[in-house]
C-alpha cells in the first residue's frame, strides 16, 4: 500500500479528542460536549481554532470530494495526501503539547476520555441504522485501540526509543502501519460525516465504498500492530533473529 508518510509524532495522538473537537456541537451528544470543551481549554484557544479550521476546511474539500466524485478509486490516494497535508500542522502541535508537557497520568486519562467518546460515537453511528454501521464502529474501535497501543509503547520505551526500534527492526512494516492508519482515519471521518449529517450531499455508492474500505483498513491496521508487537519484544526478536526469520539490523 502506498500513501502519505508523516513524521511519527503526527500520528501519536488521542485521535478522538482532536478530531471530534472539529465536529459541530449540535451533532454531539451532551455526554461528550464537556470533554470536547475540556480538550479545547487544555490546548488553548488559538491552537483549538487552528485545528477546527483545518478540519472544517478538510470536510469542505477533501472529505466532500471523496463523497461526491465519480472517480473515487482514481482520486482517493491524492485526496488522502491533501487531507493530511492540511491537518498535519495543527495535529503535530497538539501532539507536541500533550507528549511534551503532560505527565503519564494525564495521558492515561486522555485515553479513557477517548474511550468514552468512542462509546458515544458508536451509539450515534448505530442509531442511524446505516447498513454498514458496524463497519464504521469496527473502524472506530481499531483507531482507539491503535491510540492506546501507541501511548502504551511510549510509556514503556519513550517516544524516541519506540520509533527507533520500529525503524531498525521493521521499517517497511512501520511505514505500512502508518499508511493504513492514515487511510483508516480518512475513510472513517468521511463515512461518519455523511451518516451523521455533517456533510449533507454525497453519492450513496461513495459512502458505501468508503465504509467498506474503513473496515478493510482497520483489519490491516490490527494485523500490523500484532506483527510489530512481536518484533518490539526484545526476547522474541532475538529468538527470531537467531532462527534467521528476521534480519538483524546492524
Amino acid at each position: 500500500m502506498s500513501g502519505a508518510i508523516v513524521y511519527p509524532r503526527t500520528w501519536v495522538k488521542g485521535l478522538g479528542l482532536p478530531l471530534v473537537s472539529g465536529v459541530s456541537e449540535d451533532v454531539l451528544e451532551n455526554s461528550i460536549r464537556h470533554i470536547v470543551v475540556k480538550f479545547k481549554e487544555l490546548i488553548g484557544e488559538e491552537l483549538a481554532e487552528k485545528l477546527d479550521k483545518a478540519l472544517d476546511d478538510a470536510l469542505k474539500n477533501e472529505i466532500s470530494k471523496a463523497l461526491n466524485t465519480d472517480k473515487l478509486d482514481e482520486e482517493l490516494y491524492l485526496l488522502v495526501e491533501k487531507f493530511w497535508i492540511r491537518i498535519a500542522s495543527p495535529l503535530s502541535q497538539v501532539n507536541d503539547m500533550l507528549l511534551g508537557s503532560i505527565d503519564k497520568s494525564f495521558l492515561r486519562e486522555l485515553v479513557e476520555l477517548e474511550k468514552k467518546i468512542g462509546e458515544t460515537l458508536a451509539r450515534m453511528i448505530r442509531r442511524t441504522n446505516y447498513k454498514y454501521a458496524e463497519e464504521l464502529v469496527y473502524g472506530l474501535s481499531a483507531l482507539i485501540d491503535y491510540d492506546k497501543w501507541v501511548i502504551e509503547k511510549i510509556f514503556q520505551l519513550g517516544i524516541d526509543a519506540f520509533v527507533k526500534k520500529l525503524i531498525d527492526r521493521a521499517p517497511k512494516t512501520f511505514i505500512e502501519l502508518i499508511n493504513y492508519a492514515l487511510y483508516l482515519i480518512f475513510t472513517w471521518i468521511a463515512s461518519t460525516a455523511a451518516i451523521l449529517g455533517i456533510i449533507k450531499e454525497y453519492r450513496e455508492e461513495n459512502l458505501d465504498k468508503l465504509a467498506k474500505l474503513c473496515k478493510q483498513y482497520a483489519e490491516e491496521l490490527e494485523d500490523y500492530i500484532d506483527t510489530l508487537d512481536i518484533l518490539l519484544n526484545d526476547e522474541t526478536y532475538e529468538e527470531l533473529a537467531r532462527l534467521g526469520l528476521v534480519k538483524r539490523q546492524q
